[in-house]
């Protein structure tokens, strides 16, 4: 979610370091949620978790597209939303470690943790080739 909160709050505040400052709710949002979220996904169906982790985060982005284009966004709206996904994200990562745990076993397990672990790198870097 990074660049899209701090796009919003320049366009709002046209101010460089409230945009340099938005990334942090994200970051804060999954920090603050970490421990929570392995406890409960523990206890929880991680497909479900999954699932549930991926509709609202759907939502929030749905509300920052439509925040776009109203008079009524205001930067704390934005960092708010940007909060709850970082928060909703950790929740998110716990159950997909989790569920690939399930499915896979033995050496197949080390190939898929890889590929969790290579896909956030990739997706900084911009590649946009193979899966993840």
């Amino acid at each position: 979610m990074g660049r899209l909160e701090r796009l919003l709050v320049l366009q709002l505040t046209r101010s460089p370091v409230a945009a340099v400052l938005a990334s942090l709710p994200g970051s804060v949002g999954y920090l603050a949620a970490g421990l929570p979220a392995g406890v409960l996904v523990d206890r929880l169906d991680p497909w479900r978790v999954l699932i549930a982790s991926d509709v609202i985060r759907a939502a929030i982005f749905l509300a920052l597209f439509l925040l776009t284009g109203s008079r009524s966004a205001s930067a704390w709206l934005i960092l708010s939303l940007a909060f709850a996904a970082g928060a909703v994200t950790v929740f998110c990562d716990t159950a997909l470690a989790i569920a690939v745990r399930d499915v896979f076993a033995g050496s197949r397990l080390v190939t898929a943790n890889s590929w969790l672990v290579r896909r956030p790198v990739e997706g900084r870097r911009g590649s946009g080739l193979g899966p993840g």
